[in-house]
């Protein structure tokens, strides 16, 4: 999902696959929680390092677009899909956010790229938009982050 290049990836997982061989992901649709608050996160990604432009890699949520994953995955002979629910209980919205930035590889690199330049306000920006992103999906003390499973056979 999150690989630079993601077709030499997918290419890879079903070049050291055996024959009838399965691959099973499970990956997030950037229409619900996990792609949503994604997009919302990579605005504030750095784009620029060592005074040099970053290269933008192809969205890791294209993963749980089906018609995508069909693309990545051309050398199979089935492909099956499943959406479902991981219902994950959280104390509070904060909770989750203070979860999120010390367990989430990508959160992690963020807010210490910021609190290393001392951007304080932008972090507490950056909070405040995932709460907001956040807030559809969290019912009670539950967060219902969506997901899609997907499951091929190779050729």
């Amino acid at each position: 999902m999150f690989a630079l290049n993601q077709k030499a990836t997918a290419n890879e997982m079903q070049r050291v696959l055996r024959k009838d061989g399965r691959i099973g992901i499970a990956t997030w649709p950037p229409e619900l929680a996990v792609g949503r608050m994604y997009a919302m996160i990579s605005q504030y990604a750095p784009t620029v390092q060592n005074n040099q432009s970053l290269p933008l890699p192809l969205p890791p949520m294209q993963w749980g677009i089906p018609s995508k994953v069909q693309e990545l995955l051309e050398d199979v002979k089935e492909i099956f899909f499943e959406r479902d629910t991981i219902e994950y209980p959280i104390l509070s919205p904060n909770h989750y956010w203070q979860e999120m930035i010390t367990k989430s590889g990508s959160m992690i690199q963020l807010i210490r790229a910021l609190e290393k330049e001392n951007k304080v306000e932008k972090i507490e920006s950056i909070r405040q938009d995932y709460l907001k992103t956040l807030e559809p999906y969290i019912h009670g003390n539950i967060v219902r982050l969506g997901y899609l499973l997907t499951i091929a056979t190779k050729r």
